[in-house]
């Protein structure tokens, strides 16, 4: 007797016996080419290191829209931070960092001054657009263990609260990041930009003074924070003041 097996099930009877071997085509995924004879811009000797927001929620940034994308956005698609998030390092950045030799993170910007280590304490909830908690500074703490970098962690001068922004460093900052880590601890961001939004319209270099020192009073006292360096301020420039 002869039984005729259709071209198709034999493929399939041979696939699954292992007689025929399996290749999938596959798409062009990208193209790459490396230019050994043409270098690219020298890194300056006087290269110091580099400066992120201390979070992107607390830049107060809008959803994506489309011409951001080249594509329709997801559901409150916001930009990914640079650093990656709490769990999942990026590890690809701080491998750019290692590359790039010695250098100082300085995590600072308007958003250190929009984000708040306890929103519910603070005396104005709120100007916190976004929190900040232990697993945020581990991830500070580990681009600094991963790189060999020292940082530069911006507090809130916005809330001009010296005992209020001293428990993020007694409560989080000290329990997850080495004062070996940390270059110093920057009071304030452009804070002569606070004119008008959480200062007076007259808020001078005399009254930024006043309230820097409150908090370096206050921090040089607890055993705590004073293990930490202070460093700034960081000024927009005062430069139009009438």
């Amino acid at each position: 007797m002869t039984f005729r097996i259709p071209a198709v099930a034999w493929l399939g009877v041979a696939l699954a016996l292992g007689i025929m071997p399996v290749t999938v085509a596959r798409a062009q995924l990208a193209t790459i080419s490396v230019r050994t004879n043409v270098l690219g811009r020298e890194i300056p000797r006087n290269f110091v290191g580099l400066s992120l927001e201390v979070s992107e929620s607390g830049q107060g940034l809008h959803p994506l829209h489309k011409n951001q994308l080249g594509r329709a956005p997801l559901l409150n698609e916001q930009p990914q931070y640079a650093l990656g998030r709490p769990g999942a390092p990026n590890q690809g950045l701080f491998q750019f960092m290692r590359d790039l030799g010695p250098g100082i993170l300085r995590l600072g910007g308007n958003s250190q001054d929009n984000s708040c280590w306890d929103p519910k304490q603070a005396p104005y909830p709120s100007w916190c657009q976004a929190t900040l908690n232990a697993a945020d500074l581990k991830l500070f703490s580990t681009a600094a263990e991963s790189t060999g970098w020292r940082l530069i962690l911006g507090i809130n001068l916005k809330q001009n609260s010296a005992a209020w922004a001293l428990r993020e460093v007694t409560q989080g900052t000290a329990g997850e990041i080495a004062p070996g880590q940390l270059l110093g601890l920057e009071i304030g961001n452009e804070p002569d930009l606070f004119r008008g939004g959480g200062r007076p319209a007259t808020y001078s270099p005399e009254d930024h003074a006043r309230d820097f020192l409150n908090y370096v009073e206050a921090f040089h006292k607890n055993p705590v924070a004073r293990k930490y360096a202070l460093v700034g301020p960081a000024t927009s420039g005062y430069l139009s003041m009438a």
